[in-house]
């Protein structure tokens, strides 16, 4: 998939399960992550590299699994958590601004680093999940592609048209758990 698929993919996801714009922002970094650490350096080596060792599927499923077990149990979690798109768009005036004197204090910047890298892993695991559309990626082994949900063209049609069909799903999905 293209880059600006999986970012749009990835932020609607993280906004349709958890009405948060602020977690969705979150997993923009890590949509692309993946491809990112693998074609950083030399372009003539990075083809060879790509699907390798940044799209370990498995990898990045535990570690989403373990950051969130450790960030779910923290009150940056629990604050951030508020700020969803119903309590934005209700204007509930303490869910309208963060309050950044609060995140840094002393004891919720680590807890903030790992909100904000349980979210990234899961913005890398979703990349993951959707080149399995396009292709095959490893799951723990760099060398061995098993992974493979189907096999769409990166950049064609149908992957736009998946993509605006799968928008325009989490959208109403949105509607009808944020306002319902």
């Amino acid at each position: 998939m293209q880059w600006a698929s999986h970012e749009v993919t990835a932020f609607f996801t993280v906004l349709a399960l958890t009405g948060n714009p602020v977690f969705a922002v979150f997993s923009l970094p890590g949509s692309i992550f993946p491809d990112v650490c693998e074609f950083w350096g030399s372009p003539e080596t990075s083809w060879e590299r790509h699907r390798t060792y940044g799209h370990l599927t498995g990898v990045w499923l535990i570690a989403t699994i373990l950051l969130f077990l450790f960030s779910l149990q923290t009150p940056v979690y629990d604050y951030l958590s508020r700020f969803t798109i119903r309590n934005l768009l209700l204007r509930v005036h303490e869910y309208l601004f963060l309050d950044f004197r609060f995140l840094y204090t002393p004891g919720n910047v680590f807890p903030g680093i790992m909100v904000f890298l349980a979210w990234f892993s899961f913005g890398a695991l979703m990349h993951c999940i959707e080149d399995a559309l396009t292709g095959r990626v490893p799951v723990f082994n760099p060398g061995k592609r098993s992974l493979s949900f189907g096999h769409i063209i990166t950049g064609s049609l149908v992957e736009h048209v998946l993509v605006f069909l799968y928008v325009a799903w989490c959208i109403i999905w949105i509607y009808f758990h944020q306002f319902r």
